[in-house]
């Protein structure tokens, strides 16, 4: 009986001290648990504020290289108006061959008759080395745009980088501080939040990504392969090939309810400031459902245009006798080069053109 007694005894204060032995590891645990969140904390607090600063910094080289991008595409128009003026001027010249200008000067009766031919011979020429000039200055502004966007587009990939060491930095010590709490059977409601404020980040630089995917693809689309000076910036004789397919689809919905039939600037539109004025005519009998060069289906319902230089993806605003018709280059030509566009049936008949003299503003996607 006796021994029975002890080793009873004996065994409530083995449990007795087992437990208490659990208790106090639980005890230990929880205090380094809490060691531990409150030094992550800290460090979250140091964090959060480094990261609030990259990326004030990554917004703003963002949008300076969004506006570098932009200006890059109005230089590049500007570059294909500019030579295909130089080769209207150029094929006219032609055309017309050095016989004419010598036959004004041949034909001169009176020393006025000459002095007025051989101002009409300077201005020929004055014409034709500004139409050279403006393209030789719109070829260097274009390479050093390219430059620029370079540079700028480095300092973004180098910020974003920054950004995203931060952001991997954080989502580690909000892992650390998690498993001590898990171990420790915590629940830490500063961790909630900061777990909030990582995603809401986190959201935010998939935003700024996005936003600048989309710029570029637009970009691309605008300028690489559709236009002089895109990635070689000497302009060709000819306008080089251009994509095998295009969607214009979602282009066209750009034009909004009225479908091209206004010149007040739709919302997804801005005008670049550049003009052109010439000659311009439409077509569509012959060509229904035929591939346009872009590659789109010819639809001569539809505000589209051809020009020989702009790049597709570029819409024009025609205006020709109090009316305007908005319309997207998807199509080249016209090969006669006294004329600058040709509109589709729809616009052309909307216009009330036939072969017109017409002004133009170059708009693109906003």
């Amino acid at each position: 009986m006796a021994v029975a007694v002890l080793l009873a005894v004996a065994g409530q204060a083995a449990r007795a001290d087992t437990v208490g032995d659990r208790l106090g590891r639980a005890r230990e645990t929880q205090r380094q648990a809490r060691a531990t969140i409150l030094a992550v904390q800290s460090r979250l607090q140091a964090l959060q504020g480094r990261l609030a600063r990259r990326q004030q910094a990554l917004d703003r080289a963002t949008t300076a290289t969004l506006g570098a991008q932009q200006d890059l595409r109005n230089t590049t128009l500007r570059l294909a108006v500019a030579s295909d003026h130089l080769a209207m001027r150029a094929r006219a010249a032609y055309e017309m061959g050095p016989s004419s200008t010598i036959g004004v000067l041949l034909a001169a009766q009176t020393p006025a008759d000459l002095a007025s031919a051989d101002e009409f011979a300077r201005s020929v020429i004055s014409a034709d080395q500004q139409a050279v000039g403006a393209v030789r200055d719109a070829r260097a502004a274009v390479i050093q745009r390219q430059s620029l966007l370079r540079a700028r587009r480095a300092r973004v990939a180098r910020r974003a980088h920054e950004v995203a060491a931060l952001l991997g930095e954080i989502r580690h010590q909000l892992a650390r501080a998690q498993a001590a709490a898990r171990r420790a059977n915590l629940q830490v409601a500063g961790l909630k939040r900061e777990q909030a404020a990582l995603a809401a980040a986190q959201r935010l630089e998939q935003a700024r990504r996005q936003q600048v995917q989309n710029q570029q693809a637009a970009d691309n689309q605008l300028v690489n392969g559709n236009g002089p000076g895109a990635t070689d910036p000497t302009p060709p004789a000819s306008p080089p090939p251009d994509p095998p397919s295009f969607d214009q689809t979602h282009l066209l919905s750009l034009l909004g309810p009225t479908g091209g039939r206004t010149c007040a600037m739709p919302p997804g539109l801005r005008d670049t400031g550049q003009r052109m004025a010439g000659l311009a005519t439409w077509y569509g009998p012959g060509f229904v459902g035929n591939h346009t060069a872009s590659g789109a289906i010819f639809d001569p319902s539809l505000f589209t245009a051809a020009h020989r230089t702009l790049p597709f993806g570029t819409f024009v605003r025609v205006h020709y006798g109090g009316r305007c018709a908005i319309v997207l280059i998807n199509d080249r030509g016209p090969y006669r080069y006294d004329r600058i566009l040709d509109l589709s049936e729809g616009a052309g008949r909307y216009l009330g053109i036939s072969l017109s003299h017409v002004t133009a503003d170059i708009l693109v996607p906003a």
